[in-house]
């Protein structure tokens, strides 16, 4: 999420690369974070579903 906000405010790259594709990229990046972010992985269903 770090890398992906320094990219969103990176000049070096909005001039290398220009300002549409670096907004399709972060835009790509955020979404692909928001659904790994809502996902239950393994680690979480062998830490906490035995609590219950």
């Amino acid at each position: 999420m770090e890398s992906v906000s320094a990219l969103r405010e990176s000049e070096f790259f909005r001039e290398a690369f220009g300002n549409d594709f670096v907004d399709y990229i972060v835009a790509i990046k955020e979404a692909e974070i928001a659904r790994f972010l809502s996902e239950t992985n393994d680690w979480e269903h062998r830490e906490y579903f035995d609590l219950f």
